[in-house]
């Protein structure tokens, strides 16, 4: 067979192959990429779908445990029993006024008077016949009782005894703070714990409240109480309520509530089917977990004693317009457990539009790979009568050359580049092409020998960055968020470094039970020499802080170290702050570092005053200002590096100081381990890529 035929051959040959090849490989691609497309599809839609679920259930959560939380504090026992037992205090407040009334008109003794009125409030009875009043005076350092009509033991007896040390929080004397109370204002309440009678006997430290006030012309304290229970009752019932009138989505969203019992839980409300209130959840049809088929509300339970809160995807009939059940169709629900009171909180939505989504979906791809696969036919058809027609005109001058240097690569595949080189021959541009080919040969061999040292030079110095990196990396906190078991606060950090090492560091660490340092610093220069003099600084830090030195004593010591025969002129920026736990007090030093943030419970966020100190590692002889800052409850402070501020965009504009204070209040209460990665994803979305 001629040369001629072969090559003709060979080339339809290819092209078949090739459009075969092509149209098989696209095909795969296509709906490998339709199926990833798919899933991502699938899981960014119920990503939304469960966003949306945890928003709503986090608004229910806040409505129950909001309840919760006020039942339990001072001011709502106030609100809420002091007119109830001050009008019961009035009937005895009646009673002693007559009877000082009685004495002043010269009717009765003083003596008779207060015994009568003893006598008199000692019958009182409310509740049932379990409320009662009672009477101690004003003495100190600790009243005596004067009557108590359930413990007469009690009457003329100090009352010193260590059971009365009961009111909450304090552990004071009970009697002592009534005394307290009514010294102050006259009347008052007093908030504590004390034992509850039931027919299976005492129940010990029930909270209590007691409605105390002082009758001066006698010295009298009158006072009567009553357990929490029915508020607490009253709190968990209007809760329920709240949460049964909740609806979304136009009034077909809605949320449960149901307990955490064993080995099944117990409907505690729904506001849909009432009928299921109170009732143990064991029915079968609730045996609808998609993949396991597990109980629905027993897997909530599972999930919320696991993590809190979380999802299940189950299956579930969805009504219709006209009122009827479709058969089971996928359903997801968010459940959150409120654990003061074993609750477990959801609601859900069906999901089935986004599978008839996909299907859709699916559909139109096929119909697009069936259309490129006849396009794709078609074009190579085209090509292939066109690569024939070619072939045969091309094929006698193309053979010689292409031959020849197909003898040369032959020699080079089997013997290397070295003396390796084609015969120019055939037309001008192959002979062109021939020397070019050996120009090409000999610049390979050229390129391959530099290549080779210069890979062997790039992997040595790669090699110790990665070291250096991993070096760097060991000697910083590793464990983030640290000190899971503290819970005084919660604290963040990360670090993210412009090359493979440089000189930013931090640091957390407790001095004892009641101190923890933390600290953050930035070295003047990037790369080897920056961590090494990030490593020295850090290391003398904490050396200095352990010794038990102060603040500015800290600093200076290290910068002392630092200054001295520093022959590269390196320095760092350094702030370093000393909690006192217990104070919420901070004693810190801020060494040139860039102004941390202090955000306030209220959301307010400021920059802590500059206290005028210079950068440490260049004066020997500098002294530094320490200054204190108290954080109270719910307050945060945010320390970064310029990285933060002076990250740059696309434009060359900063990120800035004030860029920084409107992110933090655009999360006001978010606790650090949200705030971190809040800051760090707004400098990303404002640099844009930009090389920091």
């Amino acid at each position: 067979m001629k040369i001629r035929t072969q090559i003709l051959i060979l080339t339809l040959g290819i092209l078949i192959l090739a459009m075969i090849s092509t149209v098989s490989v696209v095909a795969v691609r296509i709906r490998a990429y339709g199926a990833k497309e798919r899933e991502e599809y699938r899981a960014a839609e119920l990503a939304e779908v469960e966003a949306k679920l945890e928003d709503l259930v986090d608004a229910a959560y806040a409505t129950v445990d909001g309840g919760y939380r006020s039942v339990r504090s001072k001011e709502f026992l106030e609100n809420y029993y002091t007119p109830r037992l001050r009008d019961i205090v009035d009937v005895a407040g009646t009673i002693v006024s007559d009877a000082v009334a009685a004495v002043e008109r010269g009717e009765i003794s003083r003596e008779e008077a207060q015994k009568n009125a003893r006598e008199a409030i000692r019958k009182i009875r409310y509740a049932k016949g379990l409320g009662y009043l009672w009477i101690n005076d004003t003495g100190t350092p600790i009243p005596k009782m004067i009557m108590h009509p359930t413990l007469p033991e009690l009457d003329g007896q100090v009352l010193d005894d260590p059971k009365f040390n009961c009111v909450r929080k304090t552990n004071q004397n009970l009697f002592q703070a009534m005394v307290e109370v009514c010294q102050k204002d006259g009347e008052g309440m007093v908030d504590y714990v004390w034992p509850k009678p039931t027919d299976d006997g005492l129940i010990p430290d029930v909270p209590k409240v007691s409605y105390v006030r002082l009758f001066k012309d006698w010295g009298w304290i009158i006072g009567t109480g009553v357990y929490v229970d029915d508020a607490y009752e009253h709190a968990l019932e209007t809760s329920k309520a709240d949460i049964k009138r909740i609806r979304y989505a136009d009034g077909a969203g809605y949320f449960w509530i149901n307990d955490t019992g064993k080995p099944l839980p117990r409907m505690i409300m729904h506001p849909t089917i009432p009928e299921l209130d109170g009732k143990i959840l064991d029915d079968p049809d609730f045996n609808c977990v998609k993949g396991s088929g597990q109980n629905l509300f027993q897997a909530m339970v599972d999930i919320c004693e696991k993590d809190g809160e979380g999802v299940v995807h189950y299956l579930w009939p969805k009504p219709t317009a006209d009122g009827k059940l479709t058969e089971a169709v996928p359903k997801l629900s968010y459940v959150r457990l409120h654990k003061p009171l074993g609750w477990v909180i959801g609601t859900g939505v069906y999901v089935d539009s986004i599978d008839a989504a996909i299907l859709a979906k699916d559909a139109a791809l096929e119909k697009s790979i069936n259309e490129l696969v006849v396009n794709v036919v078609l074009v190579s058809l085209l090509i292939a009568l066109i690569a024939a027609l070619l072939s045969s005109v091309a094929s006698r001058s193309l053979t010689r050359p292409i031959d020849e240097l197909v003898r040369t690569m032959e020699h080079i595949q089997d013997s290397g580049l070295q003396g390796q080189a084609a015969d120019p021959c055939g037309a001008t541009e192959f002979r062109e092409l021939g020397q070019i080919f050996n120009h090409t040969l000999d610049a390979l061999h050229k390129a391959m020998d530099d290549l080779a040292t210069t890979t062997a030079a790039k992997q040595k110095i790669e090699s110790e960055l990665r070291i250096a990196h991993d070096i760097q990396a060991t000697i910083l906190p590793k464990i983030i968020p640290p000190f899971p078991d503290r819970t005084e606060f919660r604290i963040h950090a990360m670090l993210e470094s412009a090359r493979e090492v440089g000189g930013d560091f931090y640091d957390l660490f407790f001095i004892d039970e009641n101190h923890f340092c933390f600290s953050i610093g930035d070295v003047s220069d990037k790369g080897v020499p920056a961590s090494l003099f990030m490593a020295v600084t850090k290391t003398l830090l904490k050396a200095a802080v352990l010794a038990g030195q102060t603040p500015d004593e800290v600093m200076a010591n290290v910068n002392r170290e630092l200054a001295h025969d520093n022959d590269m002129c390196m320095f760092a920026t350094v702030f370093l702050g000393i909690l006192e736990i217990d104070t919420g007090k901070v004693s810190y030093v801020n060494a040139g570092h860039c102004p941390p943030v202090v955000r306030e419970k209220s959301g307010e966020c400021r920059y802590m005053e500059s206290d005028g100190n210079i950068v440490i590692g260049v004066k020997e002889e500098a002294t530094y200002k320490s200054g204190v800052v108290e954080l109270k409850p719910g307050s945060l402070i945010v320390l970064y590096t310029d990285g933060v501020t002076e990250a740059m965009n696309p434009d060359d504009q900063e990120f800035g100081e004030e860029r920084l204070l409107e992110g933090m209040g655009r999360l006001s209460s978010a606790a650090a381990p949200e705030l971190v990665p809040h800051i760090q994803s707004e400098v990303k979305a404002f640099t844009r890529g930009a090389p920091q």
